[in-house]
């Protein structure tokens, strides 16, 4: 299962004819919290991480089997079900996954706050590589 309890992690149904999703940084969470937590967020990146890897099949996936699996009310209630430390952690290891390929980009985190922050904004937070940092 993936950590937000309600879908079981995308890369367990690969080999049922599901589309793929080619970030292997991401392959520990459901389609719904790709989609959520990590494709839609803007990263200054260019090309955007969604345009790279959030496909047309993906999206029509997440429409037939996640957008309307769960009510308004119940996806609430899976979200109070986890502390909001529960969720920042969470949200804090995927992005340290997913920074290797947003510093290819150009991009680098700017939470310094190691694990500890709570705060969403901050921990998804990037800003521009100095250019003394990657070799520009």
């Amino acid at each position: 299962m993936c950590e937000c309890n309600r879908f079981p992690v995308h890369s367990s149904k690969l080999g049922l004819d599901v589309p793929r999703v080619k970030l292997a940084a991401v392959n520990h969470l459901c389609l719904a919290c790709m989609y959520g937590e990590v494709f839609w967020w803007d990263y200054e990146t260019e090309p955007e991480l969604c345009t790279v890897f959030w496909t047309d099949e993906l999206h029509c996936e997440y429409q037939k089997y996640y957008e309307s699996f769960y009510t308004a009310r119940e996806v609430r209630s899976f979200t109070a079900e986890g502390t909001p430390a529960q969720y920042a952690s969470r949200l804090d290891a995927t992005m340290a996954r997913i920074a290797p390929w947003l510093r290819k980009r150009g991009v680098q985190r700017t939470c310094t706050h190691a694990g500890s922050c709570c705060d969403e904004y901050c921990i998804r937070g990037t800003e521009p590589v100095p250019a003394s940092a990657d070799g520009g």
